[in-house]
């Protein structure tokens, strides 16, 4: 799914809630090389923004 989606449908599973908290997951491993993978991480840090942000301006 695309992040696009993802927040489509988070936005369809919110709307007229009062949405109390919200968990965002999905990071690497604290074990996997953060030196090879800063790419990858930093895609997933603004992927959770994205989503964390998107949350917040429609609940």
């Amino acid at each position: 799914m695309r992040l696009k989606q993802l927040i489509e449908a988070l936005h369809a599973l919110i709307a007229g809630k009062n949405v109390v908290g919200i968990d965002v997951c999905g990071e690497l491993s604290a074990q996997v090389d953060a030196w090879r993978n800063a790419g990858q991480i930093r895609l997933n840090e603004q992927a959770n923004l994205a989503i964390f942000e998107s949350a917040l301006m429609h609940a």
